[in-house]
């Protein structure tokens, strides 16, 4: 069984908070991408009219997706919710209890893996694949 646990998490920035937001972004990819060995995904995606935007996150398991809760907790969560308010949260995979009661006050969406694989190819076109179920 994959261990893997991803998710989704939207927030709705405050009018006029959008470039604020960007430099908090930046900063959290950095922050991220050279503290979180166990994050396999971080990207954000905003909508057109920057007033929505989608974390997009996927973790080697339910261990690296606490640590990155707890740094997410004690370093962003605070300026992010200036800026921003929570509209959705899903989460896919088979989080660990202790990841489900870390997360219970932004009251997420469970789903469960039915089928799937996950494909990385390289530059020159060969893949390897790794099914999700």
């Amino acid at each position: 069984m994959d261990n893997e646990v991803s998710w989704v998490f939207e927030i709705t920035l405050n009018p006029g908070a959008v470039d604020d937001f960007k430099s908090l972004a930046k900063e959290q990819v950095d922050a991220n991408y050279s503290s979180e060995p166990g994050t396999l995904n971080f990207q954000l995606f905003i909508t057109g009219d920057d007033t929505r935007v989608h974390y997009c996150e996927r973790f080697v398991d339910s261990a690296a997706a606490m640590f990155h809760v707890a740094r997410f907790g004690e370093t962003f969560a605070a300026r992010l919710l200036e800026l921003a308010t929570v509209t959705r949260f899903e989460i896919y995979g088979n989080p660990s209890d202790e990841l489900k009661d870390a997360l219970v006050d932004l009251s997420p969406t469970y789903l469960s893996p039915v089928a799937g694989f996950t494909a990385l190819r390289d530059e020159v076109g060969s893949v390897s694949a790794k099914r999700l179920v």
